[in-house]
């Protein structure tokens, strides 16, 4: 007696809600296992791969130069290859946006081969910011192919903040500037207030008193210099840590009242701005954190 072979039964039918399975890379390709501009300058790239010399190259132009990455950290191993490079120092200051591709460039003279890349975490997630010399903006990206890429590209004009101080008059910022004035912009660019800058030999100073800040609703605040036609951000003059929101900054308070009106902190955005938060006349105890309108 022959016994039919009993077929499996078959699964459930795939539908529209279930998850694409996770891309997987060409056969043979370098893998990126860690990919990360952290301090706007430095990449730290970890390869499966076997050893060879990772590099940049221009993603627009057909053979184009290719450019080592010079490491301050190398681990090599059977299978793995770790950088870190000052990506930064060595692509210059962009004049325009650019895209380099990530490559490795194997011994015993074969062609090089571009390197793999899992999906990236999401950009609230992975903020670059900007490089130390406050005019580079870095960024990795992925290809629809899966290729890793990074990115360089001029950053958003804005104005240093080299200090702040407060006293019993008031609050003063000092920025590097040689014109414009200092301005309370609300979450959507309206002008709440401007104050005029004092202008010295090597910077400009701003000074706020509370009977100067305007009688509005509590909202979330930016300090920008320039004009009404073109406002520059306040930022900090030095990104190499994103500053955390308990990071204390000077406030300013009613000495009448004793009521808190204005307190300042960093932005959230990969450009660490001066932000604040204006408080309501007569209105204290209103949600410090509800209806900012700050963007993650």
């Amino acid at each position: 007696m022959k016994l039919s072979r009993r077929r499996p039964e078959a699964g459930p039918a795939p539908t529209p809600d279930t998850p694409a399975p996770p891309p997987t890379p060409p056969r043979g390709a370098p893998v990126a296992t860690y990919a990360r501009i952290l301090d706007g300058a430095a990449l730290w790239l970890a390869v499966s791969a076997e050893p060879g010399q990772l590099c940049l190259r221009r993603s627009d132009e057909p053979g184009a130069v290719l450019v080592p990455l010079t490491t301050e950290l190398e681990e090599t191993g059977v299978d793995r290859l770790s950088v870190r490079a000052d990506v930064a120092a060595l692509l210059g200051t962009p004049e325009a946006a650019a895209t380099y591709d990530l490559v490795l460039l194997a011994s015993g003279g074969r062609s090089p081969r571009a390197v793999w890349s899992p999906p990236l975490p999401p950009k609230d997630r992975a903020r670059v910011p900007i490089a130390p010399d406050g005019r580079t903006q870095l960024g990795l990206t992925r290809t629809a192919e899966g290729h890793l890429q990074v990115t360089a590209r001029p950053a958003a004009p804005g104005v240093d903040l080299l200090s702040i101080r407060v006293d019993t008059a008031g609050l003063e910022l000092e920025v590097d500037a040689t014109s414009g004035e200092l301005a309370l912009l609300a979450a959507d660019e309206t002008v709440l207030a401007t104050y005029p800058l004092r202008i010295g030999t090597t910077s400009a100073r701003a000074r706020i008193v509370v009977a100067d800040l305007p009688a509005v609703a509590t909202q979330y605040v930016r300090f920008a210099v320039g004009t009404r036609d073109s406002w520059r951000p306040v930022r900090r003059r030095h990104n190499d840590q994103v500053a955390r929101d308990s990071v204390l900054l000077p406030e300013l308070v009613d000495d009448e009242t004793q009521q808190l009106r204005l307190r300042l902190r960093w932005g959230k955005q990969a450009v660490a701005v001066l932000t604040g938060r204006l408080l309501e006349v007569g209105n204290p105890d209103h949600d410090e954190d509800a209806d900012s309108g700050e963007e993650d």
